[in-house]
C-alpha cells in the first residue's frame, strides 16, 4: 500500500512541476513575442529568455503580420518518464 501511495504522490508532484513550468514558459513566451513585435532585437530577447528560463530553448518565427515565439523545455520531474516529449509553448504578437 505504501509504495502505491508514494507512486501517486510522485506523479502528483511531477504534474505540479509540469504545470508550473507551463505557466512560467507561457508568460516568458508572451513577453518575448511582445518585445519583438515592438522592435526589440533578437539578441536582447534571447538574453532575457535565457535569464528567465535557462533550461528552455527559444525559436522565433516572423511573418509579415506577426512575431511568434516558441519555448521548449524538458521538465526534470517529468523527464524520468522518457515517453513524454519536452513541454512546448508558443505565443504570437502582431507587429507594431
Amino acid at each position: 500500500m505504501l509504495p502505491a501511495a508514494l507512486l501517486v504522490l510522485g506523479l502528483c508532484l511531477a504534474a505540479l512541476s509540469a504545470a508550473a513550468t507551463n505557466i512560467a514558459n507561457t508568460s516568458v513566451a508572451r513577453d518575448a513575442a511582445r518585445s519583438l513585435s515592438r522592435g526589440s532585437t533578437e539578441e536582447d530577447v534571447t538574453a532575457a529568455v535565457a535569464l528567465a528560463r535557462p533550461q528552455a530553448s527559444l525559436a522565433i518565427e516572423r511573418t509579415t503580420l506577426a512575431v511568434c515565439v516558441r519555448l521548449r523545455e524538458v521538465v526534470p520531474a517529468v523527464a524520468l518518464i522518457e515517453a513524454l516529449p519536452p513541454m512546448e509553448v508558443s505565443a504570437c504578437a502582431v507587429r507594431e
